[in-house]
C-alpha cells in the first residue's frame, strides 16, 4: 500500500513539474523595454540662467530626477524676467523641450501687471501660458475664471471658454 502511495505522489510530482516548465508565473505583463531608469537624480537644487551682463533666470526645486526624454521636478519655483518679472510655481513639473508642464498648486506671477493665473496644471511655453483644466485668473481684485485658457505673455491677451468674471469697479 504504501508502495502506491509513493508512486501515486511521484506520478503528481512529475506532472506538476512539466506544467510548471511550460507556466510562466513569473510574467507581470510589461515590456521591459517600456521601463524608464532615470538618469541623475538631484537634490535642492538651484540653476541660473545668465547671458553676458545679467542672471535673466533663476530655478529653484527640491528634488530633480532627469529621465532620457524629460525632467521631472518636485517643488518647482521659478523667477526669470524679460520686459518684467515673472514667478512660477508648483509642487510637480514636468520639463520636456522648450515646454514646462506645471502640476498641483500651479501658479503664474506677473509683477509689473499684478496678475496672477493659477490652476492645477499650467503649461508654460516660449511666449505662452495655458490650461486645459479649470483656472483662476486675478489681476487687481478682478477674478476671472474658465474652464481652459491661455494668456499670450507678448500681446498680454487672454483667450478662455466658459469664462466667468468678477469685476470690482
Amino acid at each position: 500500500m504504501t508502495l502506491k502511495i509513493f508512486y501515486f505522489l511521484i506520478a503528481l510530482f512529475s506532472v506538476s513539474v512539466v506544467f510548471g516548465l511550460f507556466d510562466n508565473s513569473y510574467s507581470f505583463g510589461f515590456n521591459k523595454d517600456d521601463v524608464k531608469l532615470a538618469n541623475m537624480k538631484a537634490l535642492n537644487v538651484k540653476a541660473y540662467e545668465l547671458n553676458a551682463t545679467n542672471i535673466d533666470a533663476v530655478y529653484k526645486a527640491d528634488e530633480v530626477v532627469r529621465y532620457d526624454e524629460h525632467d521631472e521636478v518636485f517643488g518647482f519655483d521659478g523667477f526669470f524676467q524679460n520686459d518684467n518679472l515673472h514667478h512660477l510655481s508648483s509642487d510637480f513639473a514636468i520639463i520636456k523641450d522648450k515646454n514646462v508642464t506645471m502640476k498641483q498648486n500651479a501658479r503664474y506671477q506677473n509683477s509689473d501687471e499684478n496678475l496672477t493665473y493659477s490652476s492645477n496644471e499650467l503649461i508654460w511655453g516660449e511666449g505662452f501660458l495655458r490650461s486645459n483644466v479649470p483656472f483662476t485668473i486675478t489681476q487687481n481684485g478682478d477674478r476671472v475664471s474658465g474652464t481652459s485658457g491661455s494668456y499670450d505673455i507678448n500681446n498680454k491677451k487672454i483667450k478662455a471658454k466658459n469664462v466667468k468674471g468678477v469685476f470690482n469697479r
